[in-house]
């Protein structure tokens, strides 16, 4: 099981990796997958992803109160309104099928909006803070 969830976790950090670059394809909710999957079977992986500098902050302020930054919930939301709208603008589907995705795509935007925003003054309080250098 311990290699399944970490195969897994790989997986899920590939994608992500992928929605980097690829509008419309979330990064942050493989993360958090890969996160826990790695939580489950590999304790030094977990580790590494939330030292990681960029896919750290995120995952560790989910953790701990369920919160997304303004600038994570903007880009997100701003992806997500792109690719609806390149979609139905491209797209030659059945009407059933651009309302289905419209839905999806609004269901999705309602949730990141309705999250709590961390605020960016208020660093993860579960992040190690970094040490200082002592003054000369």
């Amino acid at each position: 099981m311990r290699l399944l969830l970490t195969g897994a976790g790989f997986l899920f950090v590939a994608i992500g990796t992928v929605g980097l670059f690829v509008p419309g394809l979330p990064t942050t909710i493989f993360v958090l997958m890969a996160a826990w999957c790695f939580a489950k079977s590999n304790p030094a992986l977990e580790r590494k992803l939330l030292e990681h500098p960029r896919l750290g902050p995120p995952i560790l302020a989910w953790r701990e109160d369920r919160s997304i930054s303004l600038p994570h919930k903007i880009l997100a939301v701003s992806m997500i309104a792109l690719s609806l709208g390149l979609s139905l603008a491209l797209t030659q589907w059945a009407v059933w099928a651009k309302a289905l995705l419209t839905l999806c795509c609004v269901s999705v935007a309602v949730y990141l909006i309705t999250r709590k925003t961390r605020a960016p003054h208020n660093p993860c309080p579960l992040r190690p803070e970094p040490k200082k250098q002592p003054e000369h």
